[in-house]
């Protein structure tokens, strides 16, 4: 299937705080311990409180399309697990 490559601009307000719950999420979902995701993810939460209000105004403005597909994306990503198919892996038949 031809791929073709996909730019978006988003606000950067909006991406700190999208990219860093999602960043908080994955070390926890890693099973890193706290003194290390507090090290990790604090400076950037705490940057993404202080821009929440600009952030929100983003996701409200013109900027909404791009913010909601970067956290869908995100989302995806966090929650439901890859599994690359190859030709040589058959698509499953259903049961007879």
């Amino acid at each position: 299937m031809p791929r073709v490559k996909l730019e978006k601009e988003i606000d950067q307000d909006a991406l700190e705080i999208i990219d860093g719950l999602f960043d908080l999420y994955d070390d926890i979902a890693a099973g890193k311990e706290i003194a290390i995701i507090s090290a990790e993810n604090l400076p950037s939460l705490m940057k993404a409180v202080d821009n929440y209000k600009q952030g929100i105004d983003a996701a409200k403005g013109a900027d909404r399309g791009v913010v909601i597909g970067h956290t869908c994306e995100r989302a995806v990503n966090a929650f439901v697990p890859y599994e690359e198919k190859t030709e040589e892996q058959p698509a499953e038949q259903p049961a007879e």
